[in-house]
């Protein structure tokens, strides 16, 4: 979430609010790329999952055929 702060209004604060307004603002950044971090790992992991499955399929089936001959 992006906050957008009139300059105008931030002239009627001293600058310890101004400094909390800024450190605010960041803090949701920093949330927001954790959240975008936090979906490409599950999607790295899901990827992996299929990967491992596939490849546990092949094994299988490389098998059967061993055992079948």
């Amino acid at each position: 979430m992006k906050h957008i702060v009139c300059y105008r209004c931030l002239l009627l604060f001293d600058d310890d609010v101004k400094l909390v307004l800024l450190l605010f603002v960041n803090d949701d950044d920093e949330e927001e790329e954790e959240e975008e971090e936090k979906k490409k790992m599950m999607m790295m992991m899901v990827v992996v999952v299929v990967v491992t499955t596939t490849t546990m399929m092949m094994i299988l089936i490389m098998i059967m055929r061993f055992e079948l001959n």
